[in-house]
């Protein structure tokens, strides 16, 4: 199959090939390990400051199309056409494509071309779910709020003419009945080889929490540290965040940093930075001792099956798919989002019985050895070979 691929990731060329964000990084390379040949259509990171493009593609039938530098989110929406043209001489050799969205880009991309390629679409979030948690002035938030709208009609005409596949079951519900056809695949960034083993943790004379991800209020850090501060425990409890905010003029890092000195927690809060997905990333999961993810809303987080793979056990939120793949006190710890006394409680429960740590930690990594990128990556393109005509 010569399968195309677009998302809105960006991407880095040096001498020694094209380096993308880790996460659409490892899908990317396991879907040319499955098909004849891949084209990926990415637009150029401008920044040489970012950090995010920290994989290098290693799929030596992956071809590039370089859809220019990236521009903002409403030109993409709303000007789509320069962008669609180069595209165009590619698109029509493919056999499928496949949009990963939320994407400003993908309804455009499925308008101009689904009557001559197969479109796929596999979808991994909505737009909608983060306006609330906006740390904007008023104005501004109502104009993303409204492009966030705008976008949501053309992606529900879009996914009405469309397959899909859908990584939640939240997601699934929402598009099943609106869909030609939808499946739901799980994605990860685990390979067969992503497994760390060991029986139990908090056994050190520290705790340490690890959170990973994207760093800001909707992720449920602020709550974090509040929980921690109040926990009273025989050991120091410390916070490791290892991620990155975007870029702009508030600054979610140095806000935790106010609240946890406001605490007297300041000194065990540490921000690691981003780190690369595999080995580097995963030195700091088999160092922590309980993974915590409290966040607001989300699909579901890969980084949940990361934890699991490397033996921690987990305290997820009740939010989109999570309590539908997971079992509360069988593989997760699961609380309400917003709900701090909840964090506090789950926290100190984990701390303090080892044989709920260690089913959890079993538990767990039986659900990882269920969703690695080889399983998953099959699971998919099986999906668009069963629906090309």
């Amino acid at each position: 199959m010569r399968l195309g691929f677009h998302y809105h990731s960006t991407f880095k060329h040096t001498p020694e090939g094209i380096w993308v964000p880790g996460y659409i990084g490892v899908f990317m390379d396991a879907l040319s390990q499955q098909t004849d040949s891949l084209i990926v259509y990415l637009e150029e990171q401008q920044h040489p400051e970012s950090v995010e493009e920290d994989y290098l593609l290693k799929g030596d039938n992956i071809t590039l199309v370089n859809l220019g530098p990236k521009s903002t989110f409403y030109k993409r929406l709303l000007f789509p056409a320069s962008i669609i043209n180069k595209m165009r001489q590619t698109v029509l050799t493919l056999d499928a494509l496949l949009l990963r969205s939320p994407s400003p880009l993908s309804p455009h991309i499925f308008n101009a071309f689904h009557k001559q390629v197969p479109v796929f679409n596999l979808l991994v979030g909505n737009y909608k779910n983060g306006i609330s948690g906006l740390a904007q002035p008023p104005l501004r938030k109502l104009a993303i709020a409204t492009l966030i709208y705008y976008y949501q009609w053309l992606q529900n005409r879009m996914v009405s003419r469309a397959h899909i596949i859908v990584n939640s079951g939240e997601l699934y519900d929402d598009n099943v009945k609106r869909a030609l056809s939808t499946t739901l695949v799980k994605t990860t960034t685990l390979s067969k080889d992503s497994f760390f083993n060991r029986t139990d943790t908090c056994s050190g004379t520290e705790i340490h929490l690890l959170y990973t991800g994207r760093i800001n209020f909707q992720k449920g850090l602020r709550e974090l540290i509040d929980a921690v501060a109040a926990i009273q425990s025989s050991k120091p409890i410390h916070i490791d965040i290892v991620g990155w905010e975007e870029p702009g003029t508030f600054s979610y890092i140095d806000a935790l940093k106010a609240q946890a000195k406001s605490l007297g927690f300041e000194s065990r809060l540490h921000f690691h930075g981003k780190k690369q997905i595999g080995p580097e990333l995963n030195t700091y999961y088999q160092q922590a001792d309980i993974y915590v993810i409290p966040s607001y809303h989300e699909g579901f987080p890969r980084t949940i099956w990361e934890a699991m793979a490397n033996s921690l056990p987990v305290i997820a939120t009740t939010v989109g798919s999570i309590p539908h793949f997971l079992t509360h006190k069988k593989n997760v710890f699961l609380i309400e989002p917003k709900q701090t006394n909840q964090l506090v409680q789950a926290i100190e429960c984990l701390l303090t019985d080892a044989t709920l740590r260690q089913q959890m930690i079993e538990g767990g990594q039986q659900m990882a050895k269920e969703t690695t990128l080889e399983y998953q990556t099959e699971k998919l393109l099986d999906a668009i070979k069963l629906n090309l005509y």
